[in-house]
């Protein structure tokens, strides 16, 4: 079996635990060539991402994004991050992102998963509602 983009991701960052910075990039290079001798050259343009998650994985964290209007939640963002470790039972590494196109609320993403708590998002939700023929809403 051969191993998959995530596996050599884990494996580059165990691996750079062990050495000295100023040889990340020749392990970088190798692992790198490794995903394109294994055919999985897509992987190589997303490996910055696979080997932060596994980093963050191997230090017991997880990366989220919140993003709101302004990319600042400021006295709400530790409420939210508690929630979220306290749901996920790990610790939570976050980062904030701005979108200025939000109406208000955020959304949230943590690993592949996202989930909207945006006012655009309900508003989206609540039209699909409206717009169900009556036997399908009242079925649900």
């Amino acid at each position: 079996m051969k191993p998959s983009p995530q596996d050599i991701a884990q494996a580059f960052v165990e691996s750079c635990r062990e050495l000295p910075p100023e040889q990340f990039p020749r392990a970088c290079d190798a692992a790198l060539s490794l995903l394109e001798t294994l055919g999985h050259s897509s992987a190589i343009r997303t490996f910055p991402r696979l080997v932060h998650a596994a980093w963050m994985q191997g230090g017991g964290a997880i990366p989220a994004m919140l993003t709101s209007k302004t990319g600042s939640l400021g006295s709400e963002k530790a409420e939210i991050i508690s929630s979220l470790e306290q749901a996920l039972r790990r610790t939570v590494d976050v980062e904030e992102a701005a979108d200025p196109r939000l109406i208000g609320g955020i959304r949230v993403r943590v690993g592949d998963e996202r989930f909207d708590a945006t006012l655009r998002g309900a508003l989206d939700r609540l039209t699909a509602d409206l717009l169900l023929p009556v036997s399908a809403a009242i079925a649900r």
